[in-house]
């Protein structure tokens, strides 16, 4: 299986604690996960290819270019715009520089496992971020 196909328009919160705004190094979309670059202190794309980049730390609600501030969020439940199965685990997906989410079954060896969440209906993840560390064999 491929990362899940997200529909930038239908990415909304359900239920959140609250919302952050945070500065992107590069343009996003909404619905992908990012992480935080520590030399520039901005926020990247995810991806499970690399250590660093497998620790993301929200899941944009907006879109923006490089250098602009976008709302994101760390925790709660969120429309993720695109069809989910109930019940399913939700990870990092190893497509380089994306912050795309996929199956588990789509890593492969050398990419890093990192949990994004659950699929609590067919539309909605609640958000449990699990950066494991462990690297796939």
């Amino acid at each position: 299986m491929a990362d899940y196909p997200i529909t930038a328009s239908s990415v909304t919160y359900t239920e959140i604690s609250s919302p952050q705004t945070v500065v992107i190094g590069e343009n996003v979309t909404e619905g992908r996960c990012i992480y935080l670059d520590s030399v520039t202190d901005t926020y990247f794309l995810a991806d499970a290819t690399d250590s660093t980049k497998g620790d993301p730390k929200y899941i944009t609600l907006s879109a923006g270019v490089t250098g602009e501030w976008v709302m994101a969020i760390s925790d709660g439940t969120y429309t993720a715009g695109t069809t989910l199965v109930q019940g399913d685990p939700i990870f990092l997906s190893k497509t380089a520089g994306a912050g795309a989410m996929a199956p588990d079954t789509d890593l492969v060896a050398t990419n890093f496992v990192t949990q994004i969440g659950f699929a609590v209906s067919t539309t909605e993840i609640a958000i449990d971020f699990n950066n494991t560390g462990i690297e796939v064999a």
